[in-house]
């Protein structure tokens, strides 16, 4: 049987499929990377999705990777 985490993984990469640039879980905390152009997109998603149903953005991070 699956773990919650493992549960709400599945269903961030089933709904956000071919947004994520990744995904990862570390210390009971799920991780995802999407590209600045899908940020909007991913958050409603995150919030909308009768699956996901987020109600609180706790932490938003923005990186830079110059070339």
């Amino acid at each position: 049987m699956p773990t919650k985490i493992e549960t709400l993984t599945g269903a961030i990469g089933a709904a956000l499929d071919g947004k994520l640039r990744g995904v990862t879980v570390a210390l009971g905390e799920v991780t995802i990377v999407v590209a600045p152009d899908q940020l909007l997109e991913v958050m409603r998603a995150l919030r909308d999705r009768p699956e996901l149903r987020f109600e609180i953005l706790v932490e938003l991070c923005g990186v830079d990777y110059p070339a």
